[in-house]
Parts: C-alpha cells; structure tokens; sequence
C-alpha cells in the first residue's frame, strides 16, 4: 500500500521459494522496514567519466608540447622592431 502510493507499477505476488534456494532469507520478526533510494541514473557516471577523461588528455597534450606552447607564447610576446626608412 505504501508503494503504490510512490510508484507507478506496484504488483504483489506470492511464492513459495525452495528450500534448496540459498537465494531467499526468511525472517520471523512481524515487521520490517525496507527502505528505497531515488539514485542519480548511470549516464551522468558515464558523462563524468568522459568529461574527466577529456580534461586529463587536454593536461597530459599541454605538458607533452609545452615548448611548441612556450615557443607560441614567446613570439607573441616579444616586441616587434619597426622598420625605419
């Protein structure tokens, strides 16, 4: 009853589990309280990762070429002569 008022798809079965089955646990409390998680979905993990990923590559791309960078840097920098005529 609790559920079906949060949830759309509520069902409830009945079954009876096989002894065998080390699946199941059965308690003999009389009552129990289940508790349930609304959690972020598994494609922000996977944007994360990709975007934590890309960042590392910039960085690891800067440091490899940094004197093509410093070099870049440097001829931007420097003043320029004037021509006098």
């Amino acid at each position: 009853e609790a559920m079906s008022r949060y949830l759309k798809d509520v069902k409830r079965t009945t079954f009876k589990a096989d002894k065998r089955d080390p699946e199941f646990q059965f308690y003999d409390g009389a009552t129990y309280t289940m508790s349930a998680y609304n959690v972020k979905p598994a494609i922000f993990d996977l944007f994360l990762a990709v975007a934590i990923l890309g960042y590392l590559a910039v960085v690891y791309l800067a440091v490899q070429n940094f004197h093509f960078l410093y070099s870049a840097m440097q001829k931007l920098s420097s003043p320029k002569k004037l021509k006098v005529q």
